[in-house]
């Protein structure tokens, strides 16, 4: 079937190539011109779009804080005097990121009174943080990796963060004592609301998860922190109003659905907000393709899969967990697949970020279980030449999958 979804990836390829500059558009078609501008870039994608800003508009100062492993080395050497560059490490908080945000910060402050442009990033709730007062490192530490293993969704892990870090929820404004910011969020979570991105550095929250919370009090209680003092400064609700979403998924799914119908492609937006248990979206997955028929199928969004998963020996991700899940599935038809992509270039520990299967991958699979329970699931497909070499600029959209029936089932 590779003739079907060939052409699919080779317009996917160019419509992430290109995103980086859709982004820097938009960003300068929303400014007006500022003699005293400063940039600030945060996340996976801090460089490259620093890197693209600072030819289309005028900076006194640009600081990047960019998380390691997602940027292109040749755009790190050609960064000019001007340009502080800093590194971080992701998805846990080292001593690294936090040294580096003090840093940032302490930057910044110097510029308070010029105008300063905040590009948000995925990624910058772990690359850019500086404990509350009275949250030691290791406390910061234990509590997040602990929210990480208990399995909580974005909004209510990112809820945790805010109340232990004096940079998230709009907590940053009073920090940098600048009244002239603006943020430009590049959105990797379902929901698209700013205050979630990164932890919303510019923006305060206006939800509380009571669960959450309660969780969470249960283990500053353990520790001897206050919790009541990180609440109250968790809402004192910061206002700034130019927090604009300049990109998320639903930008790239509109070229490529764009794209792909003029080349003939039929496809159908199924859903673009998939949360939760790998299992449960993926069942659904198979329950829209069993009713369709030569129709490309996307769905796209943030499927949750067990940390203790990634703890194991093997190499393994979101996107190949599910598709090694889907490949049982899928056998059942005659004539199948299904494509992932991690739109960031990273999947977890898997040799691949973008994986294909069909009705024919499980029939080549052994030990289906041993690789389900040791999270090798990446390496197993990589080396059944179900990994796909497709271009990666490392945008964090969230993940992308396709899936496509030819005929009906076996059964």
């Amino acid at each position: 079937m590779e003739s079907i979804y060939q052409p699919i990836l080779n317009t996917y390829s160019q419509i992430i190539n290109e995103f980086p500059d859709f982004i820097i558009e938009k960003i300068v078609s929303n400014n007006e011109f500022h003699d005293n501008q400063v940039l600030f870039a945060i996340g996976k994608n801090a460089l490259i779009l620093a890197s693209k800003l600072r030819h289309k508009m005028n900076f006194k100062k640009i600081v990047i804080l960019q998380v390691q492993g997602y940027y292109d080395l040749i755009l790190r050497d050609e960064l000019s005097d001007n340009i502080d560059f800093f590194e971080s490490t992701h998805p846990q908080v080292t001593k690294i990121n936090i040294d580096n945000s003090i840093k940032v910060v302490e930057i910044l402050r110097q510029y308070r009174d010029h105008r300063l442009h905040i590009i948000i990033t995925g990624g910058t709730s772990a690359a850019f943080a500086i404990p509350e007062e009275g949250v030691s490192f290791e406390a910061y530490r234990e509590i997040t990796l602990e929210a990480f293993e208990k399995g909580f969704e974005i909004e209510n892990l990112n809820l945790i963060r805010s109340y232990l870090d004096k940079v998230k929820s709009g907590k940053l404004i009073n920090l940098l004592s600048n009244s002239d910011i603006h943020s430009w969020i590049v959105s990797d979570v379902v929901s698209d609301d700013p205050a979630y991105v990164g932890s919303g550095p510019t923006v305060s929250r206006s939800e509380f998860d009571k669960s959450t919370l309660k969780w969470l009090r249960k283990r500053l209680e353990d520790r001897h922190i206050s919790f009541d003092s990180l609440d109250n400064r968790m809402r004192m609700n910061i206002k700034m109003d130019n927090n604009i979403i300049i990109a998320s998924r639903h930008d790239l799914i509109e070229q490529l659905v764009d794209k792909l119908r003029i080349s003939n492609i039929g496809i159908e937006i199924v859903d673009i907000h998939i949360t939760g248990d790998y299992t449960k979206v993926g069942d659904r997955m198979i329950n829209k393709l069993s009713r369709s028929n030569n129709t490309l199928l996307l769905f796209a969004g943030e499927p949750t899969v067990d940390t203790s998963y990634f703890s194991n020996s093997g190499k393994g991700g979101r996107i190949s967990i599910l598709l090694f899940y889907l490949s049982k599935r899928i056998s059942l038809f005659n004539e199948a697949f299904v494509i992932g992509i991690a739109t960031d270039g990273q999947d977890g520990s898997s040799p691949h970020h973008a994986y294909v299967i069909d009705n024919n991958t499980f029939s080549r699979i052994r030990d289906f279980d041993d690789y389900m329970t040791n999270g090798d699931t990446g390496n197993l497909l990589s080396s059944l030449n179900c990994g796909l070499e497709i271009s990666t600029n490392n945008i964090n959209l969230l993940d992308i999958y396709l899936l496509y029936l030819q005929n009906e089932t076996k059964y």
